[in-house]
Formats: structure tokens, C-alpha cells, sequence
């Protein structure tokens, strides 16, 4: 039986404002990594730069509606400011997972 799986290992590090923009501007089908770049750095410095914890952050930013889709200008917005004073960082699942258990105990 253990010939009948391969097992490949990947061992991803963490990316740089650059792989976190383009994250960004994939997710929000954004044209120009301009736009934004304020979001891509506020990320990194929030997440280190962990892959798992960029999309978990961003997630979290829609979810508490940092990041709200516009539909009158059809695109997404986003107040850099706001979101680096009422945020932390997470820079561990165990912190990622305790503010969202927040979240949902006062629901």
C-alpha cells in the first residue's frame, strides 16, 4: 500500500510586499499594484508575510468590513489608516484563531 501514493514535500517560506501585493491584486481584480501597495505593506507587517495568514487577515478584513466591495464604483475600498489603528498583528494561528473565536462568542 505504501507504493501506491508518492509523497512530495513543499516547504514554503514567507513572502515578500512584492508576493503580497500580488496576492491583493488577484483577489480584489485590481489593475495596478499601486492601488494597493498601503494594503500589500500593512499585510505583511500584520502577518509576517505568511502565506496562510495574508489570505486569513485579508479574510478577516472583509469579514469585519475593512475591506467592503463598492458595487456604485464597482471596486473594492479600504482605509489603510483605519485598518492599521483597529487591528494587531498576527504573526500566529493561535492569535488568528483566538480573535476570530472573539468574533464569534459576541455574535
Amino acid at each position: 500500500s505504501e507504493d501506491m501514493f508518492a509523497l512530495t514535500e513543499i516547504t514554503i517560506g514567507n513572502i515578500d510586499a512584492e508576493g503580497v501585493n500580488g496576492i491583493i491584486t488577484d483577489l480584489l481584480s485590481v489593475d495596478s499594484s499601486s492601488a494597493t501597495r498601503g494594503l500589500a505593506e500593512l499585510c505583511l507587517r500584520r502577518t509576517s508575510g505568511n502565506v496562510f495568514f495574508v489570505l486569513s487577515f485579508l479574510r478577516m478584513l472583509k469579514e469585519s468590513e475593512f475591506l467592503e466591495y463598492n458595487f456604485g464604483a464597482m471596486q473594492w475600498r479600504w482605509d489603510v489608516s483605519r485598518i492599521e489603528s483597529e487591528t494587531v498583528s498576527t504573526t500566529n494561528v493561535v492569535v488568528l484563531t483566538q480573535s476570530k473565536m472573539n468574533t464569534l462568542k459576541q455574535e
